[in-house]
């Protein structure tokens, strides 16, 4: 389904893991408490979607437009047990813009998130452990009781410990 126009769609509780939805102009699209394991979002443009309590374990979301998005309580995550060698594969939200999204109690344990811009994100009570943020720019961001621990933020731009 890559490279498709699919604003607004409602996609609320559904499965689409691991589908290839790369490209894709998402905006306004309702994910809410949808299954998107090891889906491919890289390039999509998702503002003001709702991916409120969507579980996006392992999802690449390389380069994506979240501006302004809604991902209260989603599960980023990295997936256990990959493959035949048990490794991990943490989401991908490399270089993605996260502008004004919404993010409070967001789980991005252990995701990757090196270069991406949080700017004015809401990160109350998300859980940052392990993740790498190096480079990221967390300017204006609402980091209330966010956890950080063994977090990189080496480079990061808006925060102090």
């Amino acid at each position: 389904m890559s490279e498709l126009d699919l604003t607004e769609f409602n996609f609320a509780k559904a499965n689409l893991s691991a589908a290839q939805l790369d490209y894709c102009v998402l905006s306004g699209v309702d994910f809410s408490q949808a299954e998107l394991l090891m889906t491919n979002l890289a390039y999509a443009d998702l503002r003001n979607a709702n991916l409120s309590r969507a579980n996006l374990r392992g999802a690449n979301l390389r380069r994506a437009t979240l501006i302004r998005a809604d991902l209260r309580q989603a599960d980023f995550a990295a997936m256990d047990h990959v493959g035949s060698t048990n490794t991990q594969w943490p989401a991908d939200l490399e270089l993605a813009k996260l502008c004004g999204a919404q993010m409070q109690g967001v789980v991005l344990r252990g995701a990757r998130l090196v270069g991406a811009d949080l700017t004015a994100a809401d990160l109350t009570d998300a859980d940052l452990s392990g993740a790498d943020l190096e480079g990221a720019n967390l300017s204006e961001a609402t980091l209330r009781g966010a956890n950080f621990q063994g977090t990189n933020l080496k480079n990061v731009r808006g925060y102090t410990a």
